[in-house]
């Protein structure tokens, strides 16, 4: 089994049901393999001591195809604590600070393990903090890391990435509930407030996922959309991808939408109640708004500089999931089909003459797709990105 220097089992507040959380929280987790000497050694919740996020199975698997890694994860504030971006936080020069750990995280790394190439690697707001670490500063190369994996997130934000002003309404109603409007220094009176009291209220829906990264015209100085077209950003090698059906998280029975059509889908598979006709429409258009174009748009980036980009779809079926065991959606064959025999292709890095996602069909088998499926739909999608997710 894999070491780990004090695994830590507490993670930033607002705690997530189930979870230990605490202020006390800006900690890295080392998880090394076993007998070997050391060396100098969703933006609004979550952590690393959650099940999912730990590193031990990662690394002793590493070891059993013997290709032993270190794995380090990074606790970073979240929510307000890591997000309150604001004039007065700008004033201080202290906006998004939550990327700020995760940067100082990185610093620390370089100055006591330096022996080691540093691969960063993360999913959804992970995945998103990690493309801000490739355009951070305009793309300035600070040598913190040669290569980065995203799943289900990347250098297009997938909602808006607002200015300052976003925050201050929301600001403004949460120094009224805890007294602190009078303040002459606001902050200061929020930071003396119980932290179980500030939870309570950033646990409402109204502010519980609306605090998060912001333009500040330094750390995040433009639009991730911007920065790709005009070449601003670390350039190393990436593995980048996302999953089928990734809409479904954001989608509900919506029967009025129409895009994209059923033959950009293939066959229209039975889906039961309550889900509408055009849900499958609809969840696969929220799909490629928030992730599939953004991830589209950054290997063709990639691919445009001669970059290494390894990209793929996750195709894999959820041990609770009702969906038909032995079936998947082929995107160029444009219909539902079973796949034989287990197999793993070549995994060809992404070119603009041929961009190909490698399909890790967990299930039933692997194998390689061009990734043009509704090309022209999403070709719209990344031409208007900046209405929506910048």
């Amino acid at each position: 089994m894999p070491d780990i220097d004090t695994y830590r089992t507490q993670d930033c507040l607002p705690s997530v049901s189930g979870l230990n959380a605490s202020e006390d929280c800006l900690y890295m987790n080392i998880v090394k393999p076993a007998m070997r000497s050391s060396t100098r050694g969703g933006f609004n919740s979550g952590g690393p001591s959650t099940q999912q996020n730990k590193l031990t199975f990662i690394v002793e698997n590493s070891m059993k195809i013997n290709k032993p890694i270190i794995a380090i994860s990074i606790a970073d504030r979240s929510n307000m604590r890591g997000f309150l971006n604001t004039d007065e936080m700008m004033g201080l020069g202290q906006m998004n600070p939550g990327l700020k750990d995760q940067r100082l995280a990185l610093h620390w790394i370089q100055e006591n393990i330096a022996a080691f190439k540093v691969t960063l690697w993360g999913k959804s707001a992970g995945a998103t903090s990690i493309a801000f670490h490739l355009a951070a500063f305009n793309g300035r190369d600070d040598g913190l890391f040669r290569a980065a994996i995203m799943e289900s997130g990347g250098p297009v934000m997938y909602g808006a990435l607002n200015t300052k002003s976003f925050h201050e309404t929301m600001y403004r109603q949460i120094l009224g509930e805890l007294n602190c409007t009078g303040s002459l220094t606001p902050l200061r009176c929020l930071q003396q407030v119980p932290a179980e009291s500030l939870d309570i209220i950033l646990r409402r829906p109204a502010y519980a996922a609306n605090f998060k990264p912001s333009l500040d015209r330094d750390m995040l100085a433009r639009f991730g959309s911007v920065q790709l077209d005009q070449g601003d950003f670390v350039k190393v090698p990436i593995i980048i991808g996302c999953n089928s059906d990734e809409g479904t998280l954001y989608t509900d029975n919506s029967p009025d939408y129409f895009i994209p059509t059923f033959d950009t889908l293939g066959t229209d598979h039975p889906i039961g109640a309550p889900y509408g006709r055009y849900w499958q429409q609809f969840m696969a258009y929220v799909g490629d708004l928030i992730f599939i174009a953004q991830k589209r748009k950054t290997c063709e980036t990639w691919a445009r500089y001669g970059l290494s980009a390894f990209c793929y779809r996750f195709n894999a079926i959820g041990a609770t999931s009702t969906w038909p065991r032995g079936l998947i959606y082929d995107q160029n064959a444009n219909n539902w089909t079973s796949r034989g025999q287990y197999r793993v292709p070549s995994w060809p890095a992404y070119t603009t003459q041929s961009p190909k996602n490698l399909v890790f069909d967990a299930n039933v088998t692997s194998y390689l797709e061009r990734d043009d499926f509704r090309n022209e739909g999403i070709r719209l999608i990344n031409d208007y990105h900046f209405l929506y997710c910048q």
